[in-house]
């Protein structure tokens, strides 16, 4: 049986400024002997040669659990040259 691994998220753009909202993600894998896990996202600009100086942003980590809701939004600003 095969299980596909979800993450919902939603970029907006707006003059030079991405806006991401990190939704939620589904079967995550655990990584506790429990069965669970504690999950977070990274959320950066990529490929990151072509964004220096950009910092990783990270949403806050959901206890125990293999199906996290998130509902965090980050701005990441980056000039339309890039």
């Amino acid at each position: 049986m095969t299980i596909n691994k979800v993450l919902s998220y939603l970029i907006l753009m707006d003059c030079g400024a991405r806006v991401k909202t990190v939704i939620e993600a589904y079967h995550i894998v655990p990584l506790f002997g429990a069965g669970s896990s504690d999950p977070y996202v990274v959320v950066e600009l990529q490929p990151t040669h072509l964004f220096p100086g950009q910092q990783q942003q990270q949403t806050s980590v959901i206890k125990t659990t293999l199906n996290p809701a998130f509902n965090e939004t980050f701005s990441l600003y980056a000039t339309w040259n890039s």
